[in-house]
């Protein structure tokens, strides 16, 4: 893993968002933090009426896609039994089957789901591009968040 080339890829895929805000800031993503390798962005949550924070990792962003969990106002991470974390459409509020005690995603261009043993084929450098960037996996956990079913856990 190279961590220059990491934080170039980084930096490239979110530039789409950097260089735009207002155009994303209409769709309701704001950037919170952007220190590489770390993305914090609110999103908005319909069903709440307000904003929930989405923290982006990219360590090894070159090699590796992206983590993602859901975080307070102050990154700090949101557990099961505040209420404050959504559960459905592949959104999982429990700890992934990878050790760490955070919320996850289950769908491409996240690593927890191609950390998966049945997500390992294609692999992940099938799916890195412009249908999987940063941006894009944003605006889809955005509609899997705002669809019906959700429940703040």
């Amino acid at each position: 893993m190279d961590p220059a080339l990491s934080r170039a890829r980084f930096l490239r895929d979110i530039e789409q968002i950097t260089n735009n805000p207002d155009v994303f800031a209409k769709a309701g993503i704001i950037i919170v933090k952007n220190d590489f390798p770390i993305l914090v962005v609110s999103i908005p949550w319909h069903q709440q009426n307000g904003k929930i924070f989405l923290h982006i990792q990219a360590d090894d962003y070159d090699y590796l896609p992206v983590e993602g969990w859901w975080v307070d106002e102050n990154d700090k991470i949101l557990s099961i039994g505040q209420g404050r974390m959504p559960q459905g459409n592949n959104l999982n509020p429990q700890s992934p089957p990878y050790g760490e005690n955070r919320s996850w995603f289950c769908y491409p261009g996240w690593r927890a789901y191609h950390f998966h043993p049945s997500h390992q084929s294609p692999s992940w450098e099938n799916f890195r591009g412009s249908q999987y960037n940063i941006p894009s996996i944003i605006t889809q956990l955005i509609q899997d968040l705002n669809k019906g079913a959700i429940q703040a856990v």
